[in-house]
């Protein structure tokens, strides 16, 4: 009766696939889905789920309580991660977390602006925006697939791009009153960009 919100395949191996459902359970499967077990419970709802893909052993979890969780053993232990938030005000109020494949550094969206972990998860810092606070919360972000200082992010129902890491920003409207929800990039065009715009709340 509990929905499931976060799936991962494993990119070294696709037969392993990775689910995080609206009780806190992490699944795991490792014939393509065909049969499951439980590998953790986190006690609060699954949101985010992302595998490193240079190392798959290195995964985290986001719950909906605002809690980061990293393992670096394939799931098999996990550390809680959430303290090094505290500093950032409303850091925890997350809406994304997205892993950069380029750079190997993890992101979050929050209601703070964007923050950006080298160690992942364990230090934070800021990324350098121009959003004023009235169209916060950062609500997703992506990256261009060959350059990782190439940032995009939504705020409210705007655009945000930099191409120089977060020094400078220019901002987009795209004509919907609707916050932008989705990001997307194709990988194989750059210049191919997807958005999603709804009305769904924070939880």
């Amino acid at each position: 009766g509990y929905g499931v919100f976060a799936v991962e395949v494993d990119s070294a191996r696709p037969n392993i696939i990775w689910a995080g459902t609206g009780e806190g359970i992490l699944l795991k499967s490792q014939d393509y889905g065909e049969s499951w077990k439980l590998v953790q419970e986190f006690g609060s709802p699954i949101q985010y789920l992302v595998i490193d893909t240079r190392n798959s052993s290195r995964m985290f979890v986001r719950s909906f309580n605002g809690n980061i969780f990293s393992s670096a053993d394939g799931g098999t232990t996990w550390v809680d991660e959430s303290e090094a938030l505290a500093e950032f005000p409303n850091a925890r109020a997350i809406s994304a977390l997205v892993y950069n494949n380029i750079n190997g550094r993890l992101y979050l969206a929050t209601r703070f602006g964007i923050l950006e972990s080298a160690d992942f998860g364990i230090n934070w810092k800021a990324v350098e925006v121009i959003f004023p606070n009235d169209v916060l919360p950062v609500l997703n972000l992506a990256f261009a697939g060959k350059n990782s200082q190439e940032i995009y992010a939504s705020a409210n129902n705007l655009v945000y791009t930099s191409k120089d890491g977060g020094k400078f920003w220019q901002v987009r409207r795209l004509g919907t009153v609707r916050k932008i929800r989705v990001l997307w990039i194709d990988p194989k065009n750059e210049n191919r960009i997807i958005v999603g715009a709804g009305k769904a709340g924070w939880k």
